[in-house]
């Protein structure tokens, strides 16, 4: 699960309880009735449950921690249960396939951003482990915008690097320019 050391720092910390990763994992599950009323119409026209995600979020809370990492029906890591993930490692951005997590707005703008300034990013399959000893982490979502992950798993994440400081100066950036202005 994400642990926040303080809004103002705009980091998290991760967890993920392996022992129930089938339990606690994020996949797509074809629907005829809602569970807790949550759900999303994807793209492909099924209903998508958030019900792991909401008990991801309790579990998380048990934990003294802020979201859960959620890993996809096989053990790879998908998204938090409220944002999506990427992991930085030898100067290349990675991000999960979007198969079991939404592909979230945030987290294309970040693809975009990538590739527009010449960043190399992949999307790919990431175990627990690579996220371990990733050079940088960070989740995506329309309110935390990017925030850097500090540890996962109470394993510290060294978080060197630049890439990260430069895409949220980039991200601010377009969002200073194109960004809607909210009249409050």
């Amino acid at each position: 699960a994400l642990h926040a050391a303080s809004k103002k720092s705009e980091s998290f910390v991760i967890w993920c309880n392996l022992n129930q990763i089938i339990d606690n994992c994020a996949r797509p599950v074809k629907q005829t009735k809602l569970d807790f009323g949550l759900y999303f119409e994807s793209q492909f026209e099924t209903k998508v449950s958030f019900s792991n995600n909401i008990l991801a979020k309790i579990e998380a809370n048990h934990a003294g921690v802020d979201d859960a990492l959620m890993l996809d029906i096989d053990g790879f890591v998908s998204e938090t249960n409220a944002t999506n993930i990427f992991m930085i490692k030898d100067k290349i951005v990675y991000t999960p396939f979007p198969k079991a997590c939404l592909p979230g707005i945030t987290r294309k703008t970040v693809i975009d951003i990538c590739q527009s300034n010449n960043i190399p990013v992949i999307e790919k399959d990431i175990s627990v482990t690579e996220m371990y000893n990733a050079d940088e982490v960070f989740s995506t979502g329309t309110m935390g915008e990017l925030a850097r992950v500090e540890e996962i798993d109470k394993r510290k994440i060294e978080n060197k690097g630049d890439i990260l400081s430069n895409l949220q100066d980039l991200f601010r950036k377009l969002t200073e320019k194109d960004g809607e202005k909210i009249p409050f």
